[in-house]
């Protein structure tokens, strides 16, 4: 199973919990962007991606689980009622596999 690194740290204890004394049947949980995720599934490397949001793949199947929020981290200095897109450009950016895609998908919905 592959998701998002913040995804497999809430659904680890989960999986272990799920898994008997023995060591059949197997559980791997690998973090990693979602296009690999993808990439995995499809070349059946693995058996189950977690994405946000439905594959564009006719190889891909996808069941919605629910919903994650969204939130947008900023300085403590940098209040809601100054933010523009240049003060947030000028705070910086912390990488994050996935973040230019959640960024993308956050601003074009504030700006």
């Amino acid at each position: 199973m592959a998701c998002a690194g913040s995804f497999a740290m809430l659904l680890k204890p989960h999986l272990f919990a799920l898994m008997p004394a023995s060591a059949e049947p197997m559980i791997r949980l690998e973090a990693m962007p979602q296009p690999g995720a993808l990439s995995a599934v499809l070349e059946e490397r693995l058996d189950i991606g977690i994405s946000e949001h439905e594959p564009a793949h006719p190889g891909a199947d996808a069941e919605n689980l629910g919903k994650e929020e969204l939130c947008l981290l900023m300085p403590s200095n940098l209040t809601a009622t100054a933010l523009s897109f240049q003060s947030l450009q000028d705070s910086g950016f912390v990488a994050h596999p996935d973040g230019l895609a959640y960024s993308d998908e956050l601003f074009s919905l504030i700006f």
